[in-house]
């Protein structure tokens, strides 16, 4: 049975049109943003099943920006042209994306539903929602209210270097946890530090966060297939991917020391060449304009921000009180 879901995601008006059993499945990241209608200038995606997928190549020439194994190994690969935008998985899936049009057709295999989930929806959404001005930044975000505009932290780092298992020590201190590695920027009128939305995502629970963090074993963890990793659903919407915050203070990752909380203040120049390295790419002409936009940014974000360098101690259920005094310090600023 196919289906249309409507969403209104921070100025992105977007319809899927699909399957029903994977609209529904979409319940873990998007119900936040569900509404009745949208505009017929809304973006739109089509999700096609196929019982054995056959990869068409698109017309017109396509430039490899990157390619690797995705989570699950699968071999991938993502293209790029003026406007253009496509997304391989072998075995799995491919989209075509038409940034002009804002429309783009997803043809998955079945089995493919988690490799829709986990790796096309994310990217189909970073591109679109650069278009309104959101882009993306690969770092989880919390927040000391859960409320608007109220003062937040962001946690940066490369993958496998713990922000995961930070950002739910954090939450457990009492934090409102907004994102794991999706939160996205934006500008916002009359403040000269950039907001930030997190979006929701199953978090990635590898056995030495369950070593750190032993209360995890009593949550709803899931299997994922072939890894030695679990997962954390992020459960039912609650609106907290609706809020917009400030982020006050951004942690950069700096490894683990055997003794106390270690916090090294940076300077505006090192925070936005950390934030820069992680997350601003233009291997492609056509990448140019949106990494500058997105630099200017990030700029703007490690201007109004404290930058810390993080070495955290063996004891994370006491760094909660750390960041959450910084943060009750930022927000009388």
């Amino acid at each position: 049975m196919v289906t249309c879901r409507h969403f209104h995601i921070h100025g992105l008006e977007l319809t899927l049109q699909g399957p029903k059993a994977l609209a529904d499945a979409l319940g873990d990241y998007l119900d936040d943003f569900i509404c009745p209608h949208v505009s017929r200038e809304g973006a739109l995606v089509v999700v096609e099943w196929v019982k054995h997928l056959d990869i068409q190549q698109p017309s017109g020439r396509l430039d490899r920006l990157w390619e690797g194994p995705n989570p699950d190994g699968d071999s991938t690969s993502y293209w790029v042209r003026p406007n253009h935008r496509r997304l391989e998985i072998a075995g799995r899936l491919f989209f075509d994306l038409d940034l002009q049009t804002r429309s783009a057709r997803v043809v998955l295999a079945e089995g493919g539903e988690d490799a829709f989930l986990r790796d096309a929806l994310i990217l189909l959404l970073c591109e679109l929602l650069a278009t309104c001005g959101s882009h993306a930044l690969h770092c989880a975000c919390l927040s000391l209210e859960k409320e608007d505009h109220s003062p937040a932290v962001l946690i940066c780092g490369p993958s496998g270097s713990g922000k995961t298992t930070t950002a739910l020590a954090l939450e457990r201190s009492g934090l409102c946890r907004l994102a794991d590695d999706a939160t996205f920027l934006c500008r916002t009128n009359g403040s000269p530090v950039p907001s930030a939305w997190g979006l929701a995502s199953p978090a990635k629970i590898c056995p030495p966060t369950l070593d750190l963090l032993p209360w995890l074993a009593g949550r709803n963890l899931l299997a994922r297939a072939g890894q030695e990793a679990l997962s954390l659903p992020p459960g039912r919407a609650d609106g907290r991917s609706r809020l917009l915050v400030i982020p006050r203070i951004i942690l950069f990752l700096d490894g683990r020391t055997d003794g106390e909380h270690h916090l090294q203040p940076l300077q505006s120049v090192q925070a936005v060449a950390r934030l820069s390295s992680e997350n601003v790419r233009a291997g492609h002409p056509e990448l140019y304009d949106q990494a500058r936009r997105r630099f200017a940014l990030l700029a703007r974000l490690a201007g109004g921000a404290r930058g810390l360098a993080l070495q955290a101690g063996p004891r994370l259920d006491t760094l909660g009180s750390h960041i959450r005094r910084l943060l009750e310090e930022a927000g009388t600023c």
